[in-house]
């Protein structure tokens, strides 16, 4: 009896699979959409899809699935299929300039964005992506612009704020980008990345509590994200807290060995407590990554040179020099060592100058003061007479 049950209950699922209707499955597979449930849902959309026609929503809840798993070729596939039908569906021209973004095809993007906006010129959230898209396009101005109209259509748009906000930062309006921040948590206080770009903006305000507190919230939502455990580091070496920021950076360093600005911070901190043997280390590993990187060599050669090893000091700012012929800072002090090193030549030679040594040094120290250390005379007028 119990079988004849079963297969009872099998034959009845076939018969409701074969007398769903074409609405049903599309309405399955949104609330299978809304639910998360992306494999699901593209599953139900499959299966009244069929050599590429269907129901439009269809297409664009697939798409959106394959967006929401990363499958940003096959979702711009499904937005193309409907744009082909009708090319001034905004909804769908957005949905596919942010797939577009994704793919770094910025410039795609915008062109998507600039149609939503001719077809839906009050739509909130076409002003606003084409805004996220100027900014990663590094057209600041024209962001915030669009980002002004965003907020104008729909004063709620947590994410218009904090686009706007991130422009205004790299444009150096910190307490303009501060204020936006400020805005896009009240209105949306669920969003890792605006604790970090706060946090971030604080840093450059000087407010560095501030900036611990928004990285440790910004932690709350991913407590093993790097770059946000570095810059809590970096704000609390700045407050001089160096024995909580090095538990920071270490755990950032643990998580991505090769995170060259979570091992610079530490080489700082290092070097901070005249740990110059722990700093040239931290040196040593980011030149491991990127042989060519300039502060590596150039804090290589301060370390050496606070622990009176010259000639280490000279060659490290050999290299940083090599990197970028106007590192001032690199000229000063391989001038600095020169000298030094010709003033203990002196000793060892009662009173004999080594004159190679000596021109090395003024030559360098010259070339300081004309990159702008003007304190690079005043040594000149001291020991290149």
């Amino acid at each position: 009896m119990k079988i004849i049950f079963t297969l009872l209950i099998s034959f009845l699922s076939i018969v409701n699979v074969f007398t769903q209707t074409t609405d049903d499955y599309v309405n399955i597979g949104i609330n299978k959409y809304t639910n998360n449930e992306f494999d699901s849902a593209i599953f139900y959309f499959n299966v009244v899809i069929e050599e590429n026609t269907g129901p439009a929503s269809a297409f664009l809840f697939r798409g959106k699935s394959n967006y929401a798993l990363g499958n940003f070729e096959k979702s711009i596939e499904d937005f193309d299929l409907i744009l082909k039908t009708d090319s001034t569906l905004s909804e769908v021209l957005i949905e596919r300039g942010k797939t577009k973004g994704k793919l770094n095809n910025y410039k795609g993007a915008l062109n998507d964005f600039n149609l939503a906006v001719k077809y839906s010129p009050k739509n909130s959230e076409a002003y606003r992506y084409r805004g996220n898209t100027y900014a990663a396009l590094n057209d600041y101005n024209s962001s915030i612009l669009d980002c002004n109209i965003a907020i104008k259509l729909d004063s709620n748009n947590s994410y218009a704020y904090y686009i706007r906000g991130v422009s205004k930062f790299y444009l150096d309006n910190n307490k303009g980008a501060l204020i936006d921040f400020n805005k896009s948590i009240k209105k949306n206080p669920d969003e890792e990345k605006c604790y970090s770009m706060r946090g971030f903006t604080k840093i450059k305000l000087f407010d560095y509590k501030g900036a611990i507190s928004d990285f440790s919230k910004a932690l709350t939502f991913d407590s093993l994200n790097s770059e946000n455990l570095m810059q809590r580091g970096r704000a609390k070496r700045l407050l001089k807290l160096y024995s909580s920021a090095l538990i920071d950076l270490n755990k950032a360093i643990e998580i991505n060995s090769k995170y060259v600005f979570a091992i610079y911070e530490r080489a700082n901190l290092k070097y901070e407590l005249q740990d110059y043997r722990g700093a040239i280390n931290d040196c040593d590993e980011i030149i491991k990554i990127e042989p060519k990187n300039l502060f590596a060599h150039s804090q290589k050669g301060f370390s050496y040179y606070n622990l009176k090893k010259y000639d280490f000091a000279i060659e490290s700012f050999n290299t940083a020099i090599k990197i970028d012929p106007k590192d001032v800072n690199s000229y000063f002090f391989r001038g600095l060592s020169y000298i030094i090193e010709n003033e203990e030549y002196v000793k060892r030679n009662y009173g004999s100058i080594n004159n190679s040594l000596l021109d090395n040094g003024c030559r360098d120290l010259s070339k300081a003061g004309e990159l702008g250390n003007y304190k690079a005379y005043e040594l000149i007028k001291t020991y290149c007479k």
